[in-house]
């Protein structure tokens, strides 16, 4: 089964200060597996699945989606869908066109290039 370590980030460039992640790991050949965290963020494993689906579905659907419309589809957290989108977005695997709705900040459609 392995021991239960705990990794807390300091701050500085690569994490949110106070972020912690619960690791199982084995203190003889060092090796580890990240299998919590306590910042309400989806595990990288998750994270990939859910991009690869949103992929998907903006690839075969000829439909324009918002986050919400994404989160309520694959049952997921709206914050962790809109985090993906804007991931997705920004590696260039999809487009976006911002909704205009005259109260508070502009939120987007996603489609596939």
């Amino acid at each position: 089964m392995g021991e239960i370590f705990y990794l807390k980030c300091l701050g500085k460039r690569n994490c949110e200060k106070g972020t912690k992640w619960k690791l199982q790991g084995n203190k003889e050949d060092y090796s580890f597996k990240l299998i919590d965290t306590d910042c309400g963020d989806l595990l990288p494993t998750k994270k990939n699945e859910l991009s690869d689906n949103f992929l998907e579905i903006l690839t075969k659907e000829e439909k324009k989606f918002t986050y919400k419309e994404l989160a309520e589809k694959f049952k997921c957290n709206p914050e962790h869908s809109r985090r993906i989108c804007i991931k997705l977005f920004t590696e260039g695997k999809i487009e976006r066109v911002p909704i205009i709705d005259n109260v508070g900040r502009p939120y987007f459609k996603y489609w596939k290039k």
